[in-house]
């Protein structure tokens, strides 16, 4: 597992948003999202900073498909953001 610091490092060169943590049972979790991974799109929109990211998600729907870069590999993300008021 890399380190905050390799993580940060990492976003900040590819230009990214650094997954920090997943909670166990979370619509994130469920769609596979892991810990020290960069979201580099949101629904095809480029995300640079968390701002980017923030304004892309709320733009979206009840899916989302979220690119990731994971241990430089390019992974293709679905989340269904309405199971998550189901699940409350």
């Amino acid at each position: 597992m890399k380190s905050p610091a390799e993580v940060a490092a990492a976003a900040k060169t590819i230009g990214g948003v650094p997954i920090w943590g997943v909670l166990p049972g979370s619509v994130a979790a469920r769609a596979g999202v892991r810990y020290g991974d960069i979201v580099v799109r949101v629904n095809g929109v480029e995300t640079r900073t968390l701002h980017d990211f923030l304004c892309a998600r709320e733009a979206s729907a009840e899916r989302v498909v979220f690119d990731v870069l994971r241990e430089g590999e390019l992974v293709r993300l679905n989340l269904c953001l309405a199971s998550r008021s189901a699940a409350s």
